[in-house]
């Protein structure tokens, strides 16, 4: 101990001289002082004989005990007795988003989605049921809201809350805008802001794995960085932002091709565009799968894929092609098979991550390991 008290203090104590008080202002990490010029990785080790509960940033006697998944990252804010800032955040940003995007069907904004994607009709417009999608993600961000709210999640030490709650405060945000300026018709507006929707669910995504994110950016994995996900942690804090990224990157792409078509380009530049963005979309699984064994990301694509091809080969009329373009043509046949092409990769990706993600979970589980081999993504993490 008198070791770790030399580290986080910077320097030696004398022969013989007790160890200097740590005031109680500081912040604790894994159980040691944390300075503010330390970084996490500057940090001790957690101690072999550490126990289930753990002490969080908290001390004092009216300390009170952290799971072990979250005791070693608590960074954020200082919250108020009760509900935290953060949590009163989360829970108002989503109900005003849920309100909003809801009623723009009733059209109180503007056109409707249905109607502007009649207008703007794309190459890679998807069957409305595709659109049914957004019912999971509101209902699993809506339990992730309600959740996140319970006595066992307030305070200061949840550091999925802390981790995430400003960009998706941004999701929030941007994804209000977004409604109403395409409402109004305002196709670039909306391009930008569903671009700022990506970025902000791409930066929840980093940040609730942020081991993995320094072995993909630095190139070196950070092991004070660590720290175990359970199955239900998963669901509840990983699952409605996985589903939402996935999603948002299929919207991304269809709101490029909307623009094009709003700039009024020629058949051949439209499909060209479509052709590349099944490639970018099949990209994009199959590096969330190989660095993540993100199986949501890869089975969102599935689905989206799928319906893609189901309206493309669609003669009911419902959604038309680009410019009256026959759905009979080789070029429409085609991207059909191609869009069909990429849903079944997909699907097969996302079972092979699902494989290696609980896969790994039950067999650390049956070999009753230790630490890391605990979590949902221990092996690698």
């Amino acid at each position: 101990m008198q070791a770790q008290a030399d580290l986080a203090w910077g320097g030696k104590s004398a022969p013989g001289m007790p160890t200097p008080p740590v005031p109680p202002s500081q912040s604790y990490y894994g159980g040691f002082p944390m300075l503010p010029h330390m970084m996490p990785h500057m940090m001790p080790s957690k101690p072999e004989n550490a126990s289930e509960m753990e002490m969080g940033r908290d001390s004092g006697a009216d300390a009170k005990p952290v799971s072990r998944s979250i005791a070693y990252h608590s960074d954020g804010p200082k919250g108020i007795r009760g509900f935290g800032l953060l949590q009163i955040v989360n829970f108002v940003g989503f109900v005003l988003n849920a309100f909003i995007v809801n009623t723009s069907s009733l059209g109180w904004y503007g056109a409707t989605n249905t109607e502007l994607s009649r207008k703007y009709t794309t190459f890679l417009t998807p069957r409305g049921t595709a659109f049914s999608i957004w019912g999971l993600i509101y209902i699993t961000q809506g339990i992730f809201t309600i959740y996140q709210l319970f006595p066992s999640q307030r305070g200061t030490n949840n550091v999925f809350v802390n981790r995430i709650t400003w960009a998706w405060t941004s999701v929030n945000l941007c994804q209000i805008i977004w409604t109403v300026v395409f409402a109004q018709d305002s196709v670039w507006s909306a391009l930008v802001f569903m671009a700022l929707i990506w970025a902000s669910l791409l930066t929840i995504v980093v940040r609730l794995d942020p081991g993995r994110s320094a072995t993909l950016i630095v190139g070196t994995y950070l092991d004070a960085e660590r720290f175990n996900v359970s199955p239900l942690e998963w669901f509840i804090y990983y699952l409605p932002f996985q589903i939402h990224f996935g999603w948002i990157t299929v919207a991304f792409i269809l709101n490029t091709n909307v623009t094009i078509v709003f700039e009024k380009a020629s058949v051949e530049i439209m499909f060209a565009v479509a052709i590349a963005c099944l490639g970018i979309a099949l990209s994009s699984a199959v590096f969330w799968v190989a660095t993540r064994r993100d199986m949501v990301h890869a089975f969102v694509i599935a689905w989206a894929s799928h319906w893609i091809s189901q309206h493309i080969t669609d003669t009911s009329g419902e959604v038309p092609l680009p410019w009256g373009t026959p759905n009979d043509t080789l070029m429409v046949k085609s991207l059909a098979m191609a869009a069909g092409i990429v849903s079944v990769i997909c699907l097969l990706l996302g079972f092979v991550a699902m494989f290696l993600a609980w896969g790994s979970y039950f067999l650390a589980r049956m070999s009753r390991a230790s630490g890391a081999g605990q979590g949902m993504f221990s092996v690698r993490r």
